[in-house]
């Protein structure tokens, strides 16, 4: 099978959904899949031999464990996760200049010994992704000089929080060096492609079987359930829920992740209607979500919400939810099946709206919608693109 080297800039693991990770996924039914796994510091590394970190995978990082560790996914294939050395920190320097000569001595370290290990298994890679990490998409070519390379951008990197330091400056320079580009919304595309010879857009999926499992009904709750899934940080438009949530009484609403801005609960849970839990598992999200009457996505319109292509769109109407979202990024596949509400008498109509009118034929309609998004259908369309010619 064609062998697929993908070097993210996230772990494999973790508490969220990655679109890097489920493609690959994705990709290994008919691929042969190596993924470089995040590439940790000198710092992680000691982090994680004095147990600050358990989640530090220190004694590969090291070679006192196998780098490379398989993982089968059932119904697909195996995908074969690659270790790397640690790494310099780099990030802590304000000159550019100096950030290069350092990040080139990290792509030396994870680039070159990555290299020698393919080769050694007498694999040649048909194609080189690397994931919104132009550091080390910069020295891709310097390692594999023949093989066709691909930039995965999934994020506006400027607005990325750490990554945006000197993430913009790499990208600008990565970008008309790379073979092509997938980027995950048509935003992104505008804005980062002029610079690429060839490139498409494949935006995120869902894993919709999982979700309809838990398929609502309308009025499935006596206290009407308003519900939002995901971080919880300067994406959300707090403001806009506070008078949303003083207006509807009657409604409860439920925010289950991770919190990052603390004055998002300082605010709203004083509300008699408002719930916080903590983030789940990957796998209880559609249980969740089925449990709730209408999804929302109250986001503010900012440089990096205006390119993304949110995840849980999909995931809320895979379960047959009615959604209420803000016009925070261009998002025209969802006007037939979503609302858009940009001030709290436009959000809250909505909400209403949609509890009162709600049927099953809708939900029915939203869930087909869905299906034809899934993670199988963009990672075909994505192996359309990298074996074009």
């Amino acid at each position: 099978m064609p062998n697929i080297v993908v070097v993210s800039v996230t772990s494999w693991e973790g508490s969220y959904l990655k679109s890097t990770v489920e493609l690959s996924k994705e990709l290994s039914a008919r691929n042969t899949v190596w993924f470089v796994d995040y590439q940790y510091t000198w710092k992680d590394l000691l982090n994680g031999i004095t147990g600050r970190n358990k989640n530090i995978p220190w004694k590969r990082m090291l070679g006192l464990r196998s780098r490379i560790r398989k993982t089968s996914l059932k119904g697909k294939g195996e995908v074969l996760i690659y270790t790397p050395k640690p790494i310099f920190p780099s990030f802590w320097t304000g000159s550019y200049r100096l950030f290069s000569f350092i990040n080139r001595i990290n792509q030396y370290l994870v680039l070159k010994p990555l290299a020698k290990k393919l080769k050694k298994a007498g694999v040649i890679p048909d194609v080189m992704i690397s994931a919104l990490n132009p550091f080390m998409g910069l020295g891709i070519k310097r390692f594999f000089p023949d093989i066709r390379h691909v930039y995965y951008c999934f994020d506006e990197i400027r607005a990325a929080h750490w990554l945006r330091i000197f993430g913009g400056t790499a990208e600008e320079q990565l970008l008309p060096t790379v073979d092509a580009a997938v980027f995950t919304s048509d935003h992104l595309e505008k804005i980062k492609g002029a610079p690429v010879a060839k490139t498409t857009v494949v935006k995120n999926g869902v894993h919709y079987d999982d979700f309809a499992r838990y398929k609502r009904k309308a009025g499935q709750n006596a206290v009407p359930k308003a519900g939002y899934a995901g971080s919880i940080d300067d994406r959300f438009h707090v403001d806009l829920m506070e008078q949303v949530i003083q207006r509807l009484t009657e409604v409860s609403f439920h925010f289950v992740g991770r919190i990052v801005d603390q004055k998002v609960p300082g605010r709203l849970g004083k509300y008699g209607n408002v719930c916080f839990s903590p983030p789940v598992s990957a796998d209880k999200v559609p249980s969740i979500m089925g449990s709730m009457d209408v999804g929302i996505i109250p986001y503010v319109r900012n440089d990096f919400t205006v390119a993304i292509y949110p995840l849980k769109v999909n995931e809320y109407l895979s379960a047959g939810l009615p959604v209420i979202m803000t016009s925070f990024a261009e998002l025209p596949d969802f006007k037939d099946v979503a609302d858009i509400a940009d001030d709290p008498t436009a959000f809250t109509e909505a909400i209403k709206r949609n509890l009162e009118n709600d049927n099953e034929e809708k939900i029915c309609n939203r869930m087909e919608f869905a299906s034809a998004n899934s993670w199988s259908n963009r990672a075909a369309d994505l192996e359309k693109f990298l074996f074009s010619e």
